[in-house]
């Protein structure tokens, strides 16, 4: 049985095709949800938050390829086609895609192929989550570390301090350390506002705390 949290974009403009495949996929205990164009998809794929889309490669609107490269690093994707030696295939394989089903495909393999590439979406999307909040952290540490003058060890255990302080992850912290920093300048500059920027480390909650962090 399927995670029932999941949800299955259906990307098909042939009714009754996505309706076999929209019905496949509830009786697996999927959350399905159902597009006729490339327009319909992309609105979808923002309001609807699946989890993973089911893309035909042929749409009356947009080609498939179009809304693949929307869908890149943002939506775990399978193409649907009807010739697997396909320029269209190769190049979404290129911008993501997690697999291809040949039309018409068996439910089994429909099935099984759902069930990898939802799998393998978290985990490309955890990771890239993971490398995101690594790269803000290390913003963050270099901001601490070049206007506090402190080493990374000792940076690091001031966002450490704060994020314990405030009961929120480091990342979190680090996040709006970040942008906090890139509104300050303005509002900081004394002919603009009177306002210092910070020096030392106990202005680092005026930060987090100053207009627009």
């Amino acid at each position: 049985m399927a995670d029932k949290a999941s949800r299955i974009l259906v990307i098909e403009d042939n009714d009754a095709v996505r309706a076999i495949f929209a019905a496949v996929l509830a009786d697996a205990g999927y959350a399905v949800i159902e597009a006729a164009d490339g327009a319909t998809a992309l609105m979808l794929a923002e309001s609807a938050e699946p989890d993973l889309a089911v893309l035909d490669l042929h749409l009356p609107d947009l080609s498939g390829l179009e809304v693949a490269s929307l869908f890149h690093q943002r939506l775990p994707f399978l193409v649907l086609t009807i010739d697997a030696e396909s320029e269209l295939v190769k190049k979404c394989t290129d911008l993501g895609a997690l697999g291809y089903l040949v039309k018409p495909t068996d439910v089994d393999g429909f099935l099984r192929q759902v069930r990898i590439a939802l799998k393998r979406g978290k985990e490309t999307l955890n990771l890239r989550r993971a490398l995101q909040e690594t790269q803000t952290i290390s913003k963050a540490l270099g901001i601490l570390m070049a206007h506090h003058h402190l080493s990374d060890e000792l940076a690091y255990r001031q966002l450490l301090s704060l994020a314990t302080a405030r009961k929120r992850s480091v990342a979190e912290v680090a996040r709006a350390l970040v942008v906090a920093f890139r509104r300050r300048p303005a509002a900081a500059d004394p002919a603009a506002a009177g306002n210092p920027r910070p020096k030392a480390s106990a202005d680092l909650l005026e930060w987090l705390d100053g207009p627009g962090a």
